[in-house]
């Protein structure tokens, strides 16, 4: 879906995950964008969404189209931020117990 839209906005951009309710109404997909921001690529697939509901019915046979919600990805920013917070406990741990 992403991968042939040739707006500069949207490269780079990955669904990392998508949550749908039971009935298939509405589905929830979340983005991330390797070292660049998301924002703008969000509002360009919000904004892109209701165009995308036909093609994507046919596609995956389903008799209404989920409504398509866009949300920025936040696990790998949590994740480097855990990263960085165990190295720095790592590091003053040796600090500390290098003289022993």
């Amino acid at each position: 879906m992403l991968s042939g839209y040739p707006d500069p906005r949207l490269q780079h951009v990955t669904i990392t995950e998508v949550h749908c309710t039971p009935d298939l109404k509405i589905a929830q997909l979340y983005v991330s964008r390797m070292g660049l921001p998301l924002d703008e690529a969000i509002t360009v697939l919000n904004t892109l969404g209701p165009k995308w509901r036909g093609p994507l019915a046919r596609k995956l046979k389903l008799r209404y189209a989920p409504s398509l919600t866009f949300l920025a990805d936040e696990l790998p920013d949590k994740a480097n931020h855990m990263d960085a917070l165990i190295r720095g406990a790592v590091a003053q741990d040796k600090k500390n117990h290098s003289g022993e």
